[in-house]
């Protein structure tokens, strides 16, 4: 995925569900991430893109709107799920993170509705 004005909907859901395996990876103790790797809701590539192309051309949208929020408050809950896994507290980042399923899961429920919203429009 690169940030010219074509967004390929279907990469960026997959893109997407294989980071959200990395945070799970992460709280089994499996790998390690580092804060830069996970907590700039603007350097992932969905969030290259919103920032690049996607506001621009469609910040507008109501889709696109939700879209950035919900993108926000991912990696806000990201950042939370380092912080008290790192301070020891497993429990409360099992918590966190199963709000950031649910946040994941809007997040795919977004694109697949914007990538409906453009076949439509084709």
């Amino acid at each position: 995925m690169s940030t010219s004005d074509a967004f390929d909907f279907a990469g960026a859901k997959q893109k997407h569900l294989t980071w959200k395996s990395k945070i799970r990876a992460f709280l089994d103790g499996k790998r390690t991430l580092s804060p830069g790797e996970a907590l700039s809701h603007n350097e992932c590539e969905l969030g290259q893109w919103l920032f690049n192309v996607g506001l621009r051309k469609l910040g507008k949208n109501p889709l696109m709107i939700e879209l950035d929020r919900t993108h926000q408050k991912l990696h806000a809950l990201v950042k939370q799920i380092l912080d008290v896994k790192r301070a020891g507290s497993v429990e409360e980042a099992e918590a966190a993170y199963a709000v950031l399923l649910q946040t994941s899961d809007r997040i795919v429920s977004l694109l697949d509705e914007m990538a409906a919203t453009k076949k439509k429009a084709a």
